[in-house]
């Protein structure tokens, strides 16, 4: 029995190389290996996450963002670097990221010459918790 559940495979064949799609059923993500890189034992390489999944998991957990906020997290996790991530993390770290840097005084932090990166973000670790769990009612 495969370690995810498929609700569908689709199968190309082209010269020299074997795509193989599968459809995840819980969170509608699409997988795709290829002939030469075949998956591991724990690792299937992962294709962005569709439009609609992320869409459906904001509703679903933060169904009070505002919709201009929704497209920019949706952008966010349908980025190359949350590529391996799964659907739920992707979005709760695309949603810090997101409020962090548009929603708090963040980058002017930054900007403060004896102040890291990692000590403004523990300044408006709150005020952005605040932000998401308000989305969240």
């Amino acid at each position: 029995m495969p370690a995810l559940p498929l609700l569908d495979k689709i199968v190309r064949k082209r010269p020299l190389i074997s795509w193989t799609l599968s459809f995840h059923l819980d969170t509608g993500e699409l997988r795709g290996y290829d002939f030469f890189n075949p998956p591991t034992k724990n690792h299937i390489p992962v294709m962005p996450h569709s439009y609609k999944a992320i869409s459906k998991h904001m509703a679903r957990f933060f169904p009070n963002c505002p919709s201009s906020d929704r497209d920019a997290i949706i952008a966010l996790v349908q980025s190359d670097q949350y590529r391996d991530i799964d659907l739920k993390t992707a979005t709760a770290m695309s949603a810090r990221v997101h409020v962090r840097n548009t929603q708090t005084d963040f980058d002017n932090l930054k900007q403060v010459d004896a102040m890291t990166r990692n000590e403004a973000i523990l300044i408006v670790k709150e005020e952005v918790a605040d932000i998401i769990q308000s989305w969240k009612k």
